[in-house]
Parts: C-alpha cells; structure tokens; sequence
C-alpha cells in the first residue's frame, strides 16, 4: 500500500468540506437518458479511505511499501491491533494501546505480557486509560493467586462490565505429591494432589478450599498409624458428602498398609471418593469421626503389600467398583521393576473402552524400599478392554522392586 505520491498531490492534506445532501449514499455510473450525472469521487472522499487504511497499518507497526499490495491484510493478521504492553504490577495491569479507542465496548479484546507476577489473588485491568476494570478468568470468576505469572501471554475480551481472561489457566493440570510428618492443611492448587503421612505418626489432614470443581485430593494413611482427614471449609456443616448423599464431619484413615481416602472439590465443598475400597456405613453423630473400619475393600482380596521379592507383576490385591455415572473403576496393587514391561489384567473387563488411567507410589506410605517419587509409570501400549501393558522409568531406581497404585477408569 502506499499513500497518492504524483505530481498533482499535495504534501498537506485539504480541509474537508461540509457534509454533503446524501448523507449515507452511494456510487452511481450516471443516466443519459434521464441526465442524471455520474457519481463525483472527490478528494475528501479519497482522503479518507487513504487514511483509513494508513491508519490501520500505523497501529499494526507496518511502514507503507508501494510494492506490496497485501499489507493490510498482514495488518490484520499481525495480532498487533489488539495487542498493548503493560506497565502495571503483578495483578493491577496498565495497559497502553497503540491507538486508543474512544470508549470500551462489548466484545473488545486486549492481549498483552505481563509486567510483573504472580498475582496473589484477584486481579484488574486499565487498559488505554479508559478506567480500572476487574480482570476476570476464563470461568468469569476472580482470580486466586498464581495464575498470572510474570511475562506471561494474557488474552482479555470485554464483556461490558469486566474483563476475561481467556488464555489463563484455572490451576495447574499437574498431579502435585506432599509427603507430611506432622498434623497440616493442604490447599490443592494442583488438578491432582496426593498426600502422604509418614509410618507412625497419628495425625490430622485438614483440607483446605479447592480452586475449581473437579480437582481431587487423594490422602494415604500412614500405615501403623490412625490418620485423621478433616475440611477448613465446613464452616460447622459436614466436612464431606459421601457418594450415598449421607454427612460425615471427618474420617479416619485405620492403620492398616494401602488405606486412602480421596475427595473431589464442587465448588462449595469436598465430596468423598475411595479409592480401592468403599464406605459401608455412616457415622450418625454429630462432629464425630467415622469410626476405624467404617472402610471395606472391594474384590477378593484383602488390602496387601507384594513381598519385597516378588517378581514384577505380581498383583497383590486388586478390585472393581462402579461409580454412580455409571463408570468402571478396575484397581489393583502391582509390583514394578525398572524397565520391565508388565501385563496387567483388569479384574472385569471393560466393554466399552478406557477413558483414563492414574496411579501413583506406595513406597512413601507403606515404607516398602524405595524412596520418594521414584518411578514415572508409562503405557507401553494403548488399554485393550481387558488389560495394559505398564513399564516404570526411573534410572535411580536401579532394579528396585516398588509397589504401585493403578486404577483404570472406563465404560
């Protein structure tokens, strides 16, 4: 594109002349017959097409060139119309625009990099002077704290009263593991979070306030020790909803090897999992925990460790259970060596097919050899509907035989 460069240009552009008798019209090639003149394309006309068109190349930071007829598409597919840099402080952003709009209006979007992070909590956004508005995440609620980090890309669209975010992350998708030797809370950031009490410790898990709905909180009893797990969030009401509908203020995790309890966020409060294992009564006194062996296992098999020796693959315990969304839940405990590929074969065989898969170490809660996080366990192969093939990497493991969690999840 380029701006009219001949000899009959002038270097300074005209006053534009009064607002003419057609306001809105349109072109015509004019009638003879019926001496109706053609169209007049005058200079204020032309002028501001040619401005226009300038001006979108000038926000775009695209300096005309005469041999390229494809700058303003280039223009609007830079990204760069929409783009500010900010000078703002983690969670109260400043953002200036390279040509200021007149106002905000629904719809608009604004992408910038961050200045400064993380945001300890919820956030704002000024952007091109036109006043402080909250800055949203992509749920169209308040940001927490962590989401936005410093450099990080964040794409805005206004929505008439704030903006939202839509690129930013609700929490971290990641499975975060915390081994603890002392009463604590735990406030998950992570999408998973396992928890893991230390052999001979009675203590107390309280559970703080979720991020999002769907994250989970998995807690591993210590093993030759009872381990409490109570909510920060019950506020007086019970602690946990139980998958039957029923009220429990906290549960206790008996001291026995492989006792876990696991909980899923709803937005308002915890709502209890098991995991390999099932809740079978329900304690009915208020503020009282569920009394030891309120849990039961499901299978054939007791809950048990592999012997140290044993080989890889051996499948000490194992089970079924059905969600109430109708999911198959095959679970079993597995004995994996480095670099050994293992066949495991689920208890009942899915008909549909696996939708996910998790499991994690027992070495921390069981005090079986090994240490802490070893083992990144893989799928050799795709699931078929009636076994996996797994192998564990960890070049510090050195042949060492560890005890696994495997859960597969389907229809």
């Amino acid at each position: 594109m380029y701006q009219i460069d001949n000899s009959t240009a002038t270097t300074t552009k005209p006053t534009r002349g009064a607002t003419g008798p057609n306001v809105g019209g349109y072109f015509t090639g004019g009638n003879p017959a019926t001496s109706t003149p053609a169209t007049i394309v005058d200079p204020d006309w032309m002028n501001m097409l040619q401005d226009e068109f300038s001006a979108i190349l000038a926000a775009a930071g695209i300096a005309q060139n005469k041999s390229n007829d494809g700058q303003l598409l280039q223009a609007l597919q830079s990204g760069a119309l929409t783009f500010g840099t900010d000078s703002g402080t983690a969670g109260a952003y400043v953002v200036a625009a390279t040509n200021a709009p007149a106002t905000l209006t629904n719809g608009m979007r604004v992408a910038f990099f961050a200045n400064a992070g993380p945001n300890a909590g919820a956030c704002t956004l000024n952007y091109a002077g036109l006043g402080v508005k909250s800055l949203l995440n992509v749920a169209g609620a308040a940001f927490t704290g962590g989401e936005i980090v410093a450099g990080q890309s964040v794409l805005a669209v206004y929505n008439g009263v704030a903006f939202q975010a839509v690129n930013t992350k609700l929490f971290d998708f990641d499975v975060s593991r915390t081994n603890i030797t002392a009463s604590a809370t735990v406030s998950p950031t992570a999408y998973e979070t396992v928890v893991s009490c230390a052999n001979g410790s009675a203590i107390t898990v309280t559970l703080g306030a979720g991020k999002v709905p769907g994250q989970r909180v998995t807690v591993l009893g210590s093993g030759a020790a009872p381990v409490t797990v109570a909510s920060a969030v019950s506020s007086g009401q019970p602690a946990f909803w139980m998958p039957d509908g029923s009220e429990i203020y906290s549960v206790v995790l008996a001291d026995a090897y492989g006792a876990a309890f696991e909980a899923v966020w709803d937005g308002n409060g915890w709502r209890a999992r098991t995991i390999g294992q099932e809740i079978v009564a329900n304690a009915i006194a208020s503020n009282h925990a569920v009394a030891l062996g309120q849990f039961k296992k499901t299978g054939s098999t007791a809950w048990v460790l592999p012997a140290a020796t044993a080989a890889a693959g051996t499948v000490s315990c194992s089970g079924t259970r059905t969600l109430p969304d109708g999911r198959l839940v095959n679970w079993a405990v597995i004995q994996l060596v480095d670099s050994t590929n293992v066949t495991w074969t689920f208890p009942t065989a899915f008909g549909v097919g696996v939708t996910g898969m998790r499991c994690f170490n027992l070495s921390i809660a069981t005090g079986q050899t090994g240490t802490a996080n070893v083992g990144i366990v893989d799928l050799v192969s795709l699931p078929t509907l009636n076994s996996v093939e797994l192998v564990v990497h960890n070049t510090t493991l050195g042949g060492t035989l560890v005890a696994f969690y495997v859960e597969a999840e389907g229809y």
